[in-house]
């Protein structure tokens, strides 16, 4: 298919010049295209990664479904804030915890920045975490990948007291804001991934900080990424610092013991 006869059903939701970018990269990454399937598919607002399969992400190519979140160049960021402190000090982590992993990317990356750390994956969908496990394969990494509810806090005594690092991007955008999402995340992305009720938009981090305390070494550190909307972090034994992005937005929070 020509470009013009692409461009001609997509006009209308498209500009010209991101027409151009995806037809030139579909080009690129697929090798038999239909191309009436995909049109049809970016007229419905479907991210342009799920229709391909796969993303990159620090240099690694990373596969993707809608069980997992497509991701962002800031969860990048926060892997260059947790390399920095551990090269700004010379020692580096011998055990890591990823909650909610999702594709695996943030463990895949930390793998390949730390090879000599022993990484633990935790998730609670079993469809995301087989992605992560082709994702660790795909790129020649051992990482320990495990089914978890990590809001059920009994089900922590199975896991290991003397982690590093621990890494989170979880779920932190508050039901309310559904309304304010693009189609291509509401309709695509999974949502177990992305909302938590209004009523409690820190359960995630106020339990990874409750973790912390029986789970964290004495020196280790704490690194999410988190929405510039919440507010920041208040919890004993811990000094919490929000970190900004490229855009000057607040970010992520770095968390050491007191």
């Amino acid at each position: 298919m020509s470009l013009e006869e692409f461009s001609k059903p997509l006009s209308s939701i498209y500009s010209n010049s991101e027409i151009e970018f995806l037809y030139r990269y579909l080009n690129k990454e697929l090798n038999d295209i239909d191309w009436i399937e995909i049109t049809n598919r970016l007229l419905k607002h479907e991210p342009l990664d799920y229709i391909v399969g796969h993303t990159y992400f620090y240099k690694h190519k990373i596969l993707v479904n809608n069980n997992v979140l497509i991701p962002r160049p800031e969860t990048e960021e926060l892997i260059e804030n947790i390399f920095n402190i551990y090269k700004d000090k010379h020692i580096f982590p011998n055990k890591i915890i990823e909650i909610g992993t999702g594709s695996g990317c943030i463990s895949i990356v930390l793998k390949s920045l730390f090879p000599d750390a022993q990484i633990i994956a935790v998730d609670v969908s079993k469809e995301a975490l087989e992605v992560a496990k082709q994702n660790a394969t795909l790129n020649n990494y051992i990482i320990d990948f495990i089914e978890l509810d990590f809001l059920y806090s009994k089900l922590w005594d199975g896991l290991d007291h003397d982690f590093d690092l621990i890494v989170s991007n979880p779920p932190y955008i508050p039901i309310a804001e559904k309304s304010t999402m693009l189609k291509n995340v509401l309709d695509f992305e999974p949502h177990v991934a992305l909302f938590v009720e209004d009523t409690s938009p820190l359960l995630f981090y106020d339990k990874i900080f409750e973790f912390a305390k029986s789970h964290l070494t004495k020196n280790g550190h704490i690194f999410c990424e988190t929405s510039e909307n919440i507010q920041l972090l208040n919890h004993d034994f811990f000094n919490i610092k929000s970190l900004k992005d490229w855009s000057g937005n607040s970010r992520f929070i770095h968390a050491t013991f007191i």
